[in-house]
């Protein structure tokens, strides 16, 4: 609701308007020193969902999917190895998340309501580079980065089989 940024850093959640940092939330409430934020996107209701990921080279890889939302972090799905991409169909009744470690893009039944996740499936498993980022277009495609496979993917978001691949 405003012409400002929400900036999701190492120890904080802030906001960024007219040249102002504002620390909104202390991420060290939930995140041990070895997390970081990674990925993230927000619903058309405002909430923020973001994943959390282990960074420090010595831990084994583990993420977490937060939503933050009225002033409070919920950790909503603590079972991901690396989080990244968040989107949700037009409906805003699924919602997509890559897991790049794992290989994996999720979908879960999601309430817009509520906020609730439900229902964790795999869409599909990509092998041949990682999956990092992702958006879905009008089309109700996804549309994948893949890390250490130059292209861009695109899948259906209803059956996860692969429409076309840009080579980059």
């Amino acid at each position: 609701r405003s012409n400002g940024f929400l900036v999701c850093g190492s120890t904080n959640l802030y906001t960024l308007e007219d040249g102002v940092v504002k620390s909104i939330y202390d991420l060290t409430k939930e995140f041990d020193s070895s997390q970081r934020c990674n990925d993230g996107n927000i619903d058309k209701l405002g909430r923020l969902w973001f994943s959390s990921i282990v960074d420090d080279g010595i831990h084994a890889p583990e993420s977490k999917l937060y939503c933050y939302s009225n002033k409070e972090l919920v950790c909503m799905d603590s079972d991901l190895k690396l989080g990244n991409g968040i989107c949700w169909n037009s409906k805003y009744t699924r919602m997509f998340v890559v897991d790049s470690v794992a290989h994996v893009i999720y979908v879960y039944d999601y309430d817009l309501d509520t906020g609730i996740i439900s229902n964790r499936r795999v869409l599909c498993n990509i092998y041949d580079g990682t999956p990092d980022g992702m958006l879905i277009d009008k089309d109700e495609n996804l549309w994948i980065a893949i890390w250490d496979g130059a292209r861009i993917e695109v899948r259906s978001s209803k059956t996860g089989l692969l429409k076309k691949s840009y080579d980059l």
